[in-house]
């Protein structure tokens, strides 16, 4: 590239040359990567691009130490939360543990041998609960997240030690767990009270032979857990709405953002179903 002058000069036949040479001008231009206007372009690209590189870079790091945050937050609301239930169940436990010794230690009045031995054995079912609500407590606490499926493992080893001491009765197990779930501790320590309680009822008063677990994990982090038995069943609005137990579990599954249905049929059975969408 570059500015170039080409000059001719010429004869004639008789051997007579031409005073001044014909001159033409040539300009050759440099290919446009190497022109003024594209380095300058280019120039400027480069800071640009450095400077949204850095602003990227900011806004991740950023985003990241928010998303810290938020989960140190949600995790501390979750210990929270579980502490408060630990709080309400351990305390209650350990305040009947404290009375029925009490009883026996200094009795109000002379008791029968047997009922000494009746609050022994109350003493040593309070605190068997105790250490099994510790450890509910302590597996929900340890982990950030929990996924659905060890919730399911869980419930099973749960249900496989309820099925020592109670016989004529089977508990039937369907996992459909193609989909990726995860649980917040206390939604998950929840989860687990509620099956708790519905198990231990269907075992205790269903009079049943058969009770059928089902566990659902549906796409975008939704399940479904039904328990259900061919017991004897009862009509669901002769049930006190107030009652201790049936409360306590609507306000479990509230707090973890899922509807809790209860159907029963007198002489069919009965079925428990947590939805979550």
């Amino acid at each position: 590239p570059g500015h170039y002058v080409f000059r001719i000069k010429s004869s004639n036949s008789d051997g007579v040359w031409n005073e001044k040479p014909h001159v033409i001008a040539i300009d050759i231009l440099p290919p446009f990567w190497k022109q003024n206007w594209f380095v300058a372009i280019m120039l400027l690209a480069g800071v640009g691009f450095l400077m949204t590189a850095v602003i990227l870079m900011q806004q991740q790091r950023y985003r990241r130490r928010m998303r810290r945050i938020e989960i140190q937050r949600r995790l501390q609301k979750e210990r929270e939360r579980i502490s408060r239930d630990l709080h309400d169940n351990v305390g209650t436990q350990l305040s009947l543990i404290s009375n029925n010794i009490e009883w026996i230690i200094q009795p109000q009045r002379k008791l029968p041998v047997d009922m000494q031995a009746e609050k022994l054995l109350s003493v040593s079912d309070n605190a068997k609960e105790v250490i099994t609500t510790l450890r509910d407590t302590i597996w929900a606490l340890n982990k950030e997240e929990i996924p659905l499926d060890e919730l399911s493992d869980k419930l099973k080893s749960f249900v496989s030690r309820q099925l020592r001491t109670v016989e004529g009765i089977s508990v039937a197990f369907d996992e459909r767990l193609d989909h990726a779930v995860m649980l917040g501790p206390s939604e998950a320590l929840n989860l687990f009270r509620i099956c708790q309680e519905g198990v231990t009822n269907a075992l205790k008063y269903s009079r049943g032979t058969e009770i059928r677990v089902a566990i659902t994990a549906r796409p975008g982090g939704g399940y479904e857990i039904s328990i259900a038995d061919n017991g004897t069943g009862f009509v669901v609005d002769d049930v006190n709405p107030e009652s201790y137990g049936l409360a306590n579990m609507h306000y479990r599954a509230a707090e973890c953002g899922a509807d809790l249905l209860i159907d029963a049929i007198p002489g069919k059975g009965t079925s428990i179903r947590i939805l979550k969408k």
